[in-house]
């Protein structure tokens, strides 16, 4: 009995404090011609028939299923053809009709968007995670099916997977934790631009404005002043601020440029009163 007891306080003592260290891993795949590892989560073995079903499909492979009559869970790999950029995932990208969202998944330090969808696959209904892997020389996606009602768990082996890939990126080191853009609906893009340009107007019709009342360089060192405060304010990594930046930059642009006319031809304020070097003097005087 008393041998039980410790038995027990070992296990339970390993599931708090070993299983957490990280997920126990199994085989290790290399694949040579797109230069990657593979370090598999344990009680994946291999699907040969699932390999080649569609052209794209490089591995496969499967968890057994742990209650009868429920799908197995599915790795899938494919390869995409060529290298991919760092665009953000939009969900127009998503096909209508499809229940899907859009996630953040980690790999080698780079956020990635992923995508949870419900699916139908071959007749059973389950979730579906996958991700693009941004690889040299050939970007991958990363695939993983299981049964419907367990994407928790789905999620953390999803992420364990992706844990145990390496391979090398054509992304940056810098972009790792770059913050990402993302893209606005139409309406409000066409908004922004509206209001972009109409700053860039108004900004304009004010410097000359400004040229026309006030002595020659004043144009110019506001503009300068405009330019290079564009390059000084952060843009946050959104679509509304890097339009701030561009709308601040142009009318510091145009700005000097009618600087520069204003100071070539000479202009004076409106209001400056000239007086002519042989006028005569007053009599009074």
């Amino acid at each position: 009995m008393r041998a039980t007891v410790i038995q027990l306080l070992v296990l339970v003592l390993s599931v708090l404090f070993v299983a957490p260290l990280g997920a126990s891993r199994g085989e290790t795949i290399k694949d040579e011609k797109l230069r990657f590892t593979l370090e598999l989560p344990a009680m994946f073995v291999p699907r040969p028939d699932l390999v080649g079903a569609t052209p794209d499909v490089i591995h496969a492979f499967q968890i057994a299923t742990e209650k009868e009559g429920e799908p197995p869970v599915l790795l899938v790999i494919e390869r995409l053809g060529g290298v991919i950029s760092r665009e953000p995932f939009s969900k127009e990208r998503i096909p209508l009709g499809l229940d899907a969202q859009i996630f953040v998944a980690t790999w080698q330090g780079f956020e990635l968007d992923a995508v949870a969808a419900v699916e139908d696959v071959q007749g059973t209904i389950g979730t579906t995670l996958s991700v693009q892997i941004p690889l040299r020389p050939q970007a991958i996606q990363v695939k993983l099916f299981g049964p419907a009602g367990r994407e928790p768990s789905l999620r953390a082996l999803f992420g364990d997977v992706l844990a145990g890939l390496r391979g090398e990126t054509n992304w940056l080191p810098s972009e790792a934790r770059r913050p990402q853009v993302r893209p606005l609906p139409e309406r409000e893009r066409w908004t922004l631009l509206g209001l972009s340009i109409g700053g860039i107007v108004v900004g304009l019709l004010m410097l000359r404005k400004v040229s026309k009342s006030r002595p020659g360089g004043t144009v110019l060192a506001i503009a300068a002043a405009l330019f290079f405060v564009s390059f000084a304010i952060k843009d946050q990594g959104t679509i509304e601020g890097r339009l701030l930046c561009s709308t601040l930059r142009l009318i510091g642009f145009g700005g000097g440029i009618l600087g520069i006319v204003d100071l070539v031809l000479g202009r004076r304020p409106r209001d400056a009163v000239v007086i002519p070097a042989d006028s005569p003097k007053d009599p009074g005087g």
